[in-house]
């Protein structure tokens, strides 16, 4: 955003306005998704107390913290599994807490794209007035949406079933196609508007 604002035609009466809108707009995307990550955090500490203790029954709290601060360690547990007497259950808990990590890698990716295409939006404010209204519209509904979202992943932590997560992700993945959807409509009515201009400008 501190880029945005630096370039020419940010500062005018109009532009300045959308950009703050789009800023404080951004600002409630990331509060969402901030709260989704915690939330899913504790939820994962939850699972890999559990699983941890699956793997080693007699593990010590210390043990269990050592776990739960490195939940993307696959080492810990394939450590723990060398000396469990319950392999089957431990296997796939060391493959549960593979696919965890590369979970949470992917929620951080996600937000990196959702940042970009922020910062997208608000570039188009700059250069199409005209638009602007369209993306504030659309904007708040991708924030309704990431807010409802947030309550998808709290009953997934609560349950705790595999099931429930991938409905989080799935509603994760019908926030990222809503935006790119809002992008393309913008980008159309742009396009449509400047050839309208074009026509009349002829005349």
């Amino acid at each position: 955003m501190r880029v945005i604002k630096g370039t020419p035609g940010a500062g005018e009466e109009g532009n300045a306005r959308h950009i703050r809108q789009v800023e404080t707009q951004l600002e409630e995307v990331i509060q969402a998704y901030q709260k989704m990550q915690r939330e899913y955090r504790r939820g994962v500490e939850s699972q890999v107390e559990r699983q941890y203790r699956i793997v080693k029954p007699d593990a010590t709290e210390e043990e269990v913290r050592e776990a739960i601060d490195n939940a993307g360690d696959v080492q810990i547990f394939s450590d723990a599994l060398v000396n469990s007497d319950r392999r089957g259950e431990a296997q796939k808990v060391s493959a549960l807490v593979r696919q965890r990590h590369d979970d949470i890698q992917k929620i951080e990716r996600d937000f990196i794209e959702l940042s970009e295409m922020f910062t997208d939006l608000s570039n188009m404010i700059i250069a199409q007035e005209p638009a602007v209204e369209k993306i504030n519209e659309q904007s708040q509904q991708v924030v309704e949406n990431i807010q409802s979202g947030t309550k998808h992943v709290d009953t997934a932590i609560e349950s705790g079933k595999a099931r429930n997560r991938k409905k989080w992700w799935c509603v994760l993945i019908t926030i990222l196609v809503i935006i790119v959807i809002i992008i393309i409509v913008v980008i159309v009515t742009v396009v449509n508007k400047h050839n309208s201009d074009n026509k009349k400008l002829k005349f």
